[in-house]
């Protein structure tokens, strides 16, 4: 199962564990906030998924070391 809403916090990802979610989005704007979710999730067998609204945020996404993002709005504007 994959919890499409956004977390923001680790509240949000223990909630997600709690009721069986297997991955996360996280809507991470700094490196620091993924890193530090992205671990939380790891930690607690979940895949980490970064939310992408475009190109730009793709770029980083993929320079932070993402393995899995999640395109939130139309392909056009990321591709």
């Amino acid at each position: 199962m994959l919890l499409l809403q956004p977390c923001t916090n680790v509240d949000d990802c223990l909630r997600a564990r709690y009721f069986g979610s297997d991955g996360v989005c996280i809507q991470a704007t700094t490196e620091a906030d993924w890193t530090s979710l992205a671990g939380r999730c790891r930690s607690m067998r979940m895949m980490p998924i970064v939310l992408v609204e475009d190109s730009q945020h793709l770029a980083q996404a993929v320079a932070w070391g993402v393995r899995a993002t999640f395109l939130k709005g139309r392909v056009e504007e990321v591709v």
